[in-house]
């Protein structure tokens, strides 16, 4: 799993900001390591995902 998740971290940024034609280009990269391309979108999107972002939840109190 480790591996899988170094992997999607790589592309994550190129996954973000990419085209459809280059997230399509990304997930061809991925599922020709053996990854496949349902799990490939959903770790990226996570992963793009998991940065931190700021709280307005303290806003209008």
């Amino acid at each position: 799993m480790a591996a899988k998740k170094q992997l999607t971290n790589k592309f994550k940024a190129e996954y973000a900001k990419g085209t459809k034609k280059q997230k399509g280009e990304v997930l061809d990269r991925l599922e020709a390591v053996g990854m496949g391309r349902s799990t490939a979108r959903r770790l990226l999107t996570q992963a793009v995902a998991a940065t931190p972002r700021e709280c307005f939840c303290s806003i209008g109190s």
